[in-house]
């Protein structure tokens, strides 16, 4: 399923944040303290908060607009950094000498975060601060579909300033969500939908977290505060609508978490660029719902791209893809900022041996391409008795898997031309392979990219399994015509 995403045009102002991830490896305790002592690998920056919004706004095809305040600081040099490396977002921050820009930074052994070290002074913004934001707030609504408000509570978004916006959004017939934060939502009265938590909203107003009590409490605040709906997140309980009219759900996708960091930001996101093309409520919950499902799969501040919404929900058609649209994808990551992987192969009988060269060629890229071979590429490397399931059948397997991005079919005994065009950053073959004799492997290394040799599976060959099956078969004939020898 395509949506034209594209057409959507976001404008989203709130706290700017820089997420800062520290990697190593920790193999002894400090002598001085019992706490691990981590050999540092490496450090990278992302975006944060509304900065993440943004960024999955833009990942989903959409044209964002973000407005915000920073500091003049490192920080916020590494933040504007970090921005002009993302397509589709155009940056209308602020900055201010009085300002600190919030720096999260998240010490990482594997998938462990050990610590968060938060810098941050979450004053509320000066009057004539504030007044500049909505100056350039208020000149932007009109070229934009909606307003996304994203409130980390760092003071970007104080009561006066937010309902200063929000009132010139409704003049403007502007829909305005906000992800809030904070011990009250006065300020958010007259915005059209509100995302809280399950966690978040029964502090606020005083609940424990029983999702019935919280629901009804909700159709409410509706009426209390002139909101249309709240999108409630309850984690593994999934997401609840909620209107006036009826309170639905939709359940949490079905699959290992490993970090919840940023998760509501890509659901927030999601969830705008849905209504902002004109999607009904609920149809627009499914979109976040998946969305945030395939942000806990992931390691770190999450960015999730439209294509793995649509595998999250079955559609696997997007994967498979020419050339030419390879290309286009692969200009696109590298915008984002994003390494490119790619292997190849016939894939004829999908095995434990594939499957593990396929991970292990993921864990060294952000987005892995698939280069397979035809059916006619297939007979002439294999012979006239190969493939044993045809090019599409192959293309859709390798489509579902989650590690594999794009599938590109090739004709040719070598993938070189592929190679060549996309130009990835690293290259994975199979440690039956040498480097010398591997197509495009020697002009990635030029490049300064990675050829990787993955470790086998022992005992998994779809040549050596078709042998066998063979041999099989003909003990079986064997057989078969011994024993009809003997009842005879």
């Amino acid at each position: 399923m395509t949506l034209p995403f594209e057409k959507a045009k976001i404008l989203c102002v709130g706290d700017l944040l820089l997420d800062r991830y520290i990697t190593g490896s920790a193999r002894r305790l400090s002598p001085e303290a019992p706490v691990p002592v981590v050999s540092m690998d490496a450090t990278r920056n992302a975006l944060g908060g509304a900065a993440n919004v943004a960024h999955n706004i833009a990942s989903a095809g959409a044209q964002c607009t973000l407005v915000g305040v920073l500091g003049q600081d490192a920080a916020a040099g590494a933040l504007k950094e970090a921005l002009t490396s993302v397509a589709n977002i155009t940056p209308l921050c602020l900055s201010s000498s009085t300002r600190t820009t919030p720096v999260k930074t998240r010490v990482m052994v594997g998938q462990h975060q050990l610590v968060r070290l938060d810098e941050e002074k979450t004053d509320p913004l000066t009057p004539s601060l504030a007044a500049e934001v909505y100056k350039v707030v208020a000149a932007q609504i009109k070229q934009h579909n909606l307003v996304v408000l994203s409130d980390y509570n760092k003071g970007t978004l104080p009561p006066t300033l937010t309902t200063q916006m929000i009132a010139e959004a409704q003049r403007q017939e502007k829909r305005v969500l906000v992800d809030p934060k904070g011990d009250s939502y006065e300020k958010y009265r007259g915005a059209f939908l509100l995302t809280p938590n399950l966690k978040e909203f029964s502090e606020v107003f005083g609940l424990h977290a029983d999702l019935g009590e919280v629901c009804q409490r909700a159709q409410q605040a509706l009426a209390e505060y002139d909101w249309q709906a709240i999108l409630l997140t309850c984690s593994e309980a999934g997401m609840r609508l909620i209107t006036r009219e009826k309170v639905a759900a939709v359940s949490a996708t079905q699959q290992e978490v490993f970090d919840v960091s940023g998760a509501g930001d890509t659901a927030m996101a999601y969830f705008s660029v849905a209504i902002a093309m004109g999607l009904a409520l609920e149809e627009s919950m499914t979109f976040a719902n998946d969305a945030a499902g395939c942000a806990v799969r992931k390691s770190g501040t999450a960015v999730v791209s439209w294509e793995e919404v649509c595998t999250a929900s079955g559609d696997f058609s997007l994967k498979r893809v020419s050339l030419e649209e390879a290309s286009k994808k692969v200009c696109t990551w590298r915008q984002l900022g994003q390494k490119i992987g790619f292997t190849n192969g016939c894939f004829d009988v999908l095995h434990p041996g594939h499957l593990a060269t396929l991970r292990t060629a993921r864990t060294h890229c952000d987005r892995l391409i698939v280069g397979l071979n035809t059916d006619l590429s297939v007979r002439r490397l294999k012979g006239p008795s190969r493939p044993l399931q045809n090019e599409n059948t192959r293309a859709e397997i390798l489509a579902a898997l989650q590690d594999v991005d794009l599938v590109v079919l090739f004709d040719t005994l070598s993938p070189k031309e592929l190679i060549e065009v996309l130009q990835p950053d690293v290259l994975v073959k199979g440690a039956e392979y040498r480097i010398e004799n591997l197509s495009g492997a020697q002009e990635i290394l030029d490049r300064g990219g990675q050829v990787i040799l993955a470790d086998m599976k022992p005992g998994f060959s779809t040549s050596h399994f078709i042998e066998e099956r063979f041999l099989l078969e003909q003990r079986e004939e064997v057989d078969g015509t011994q024993r009809k020898r003997k009842s005879s």
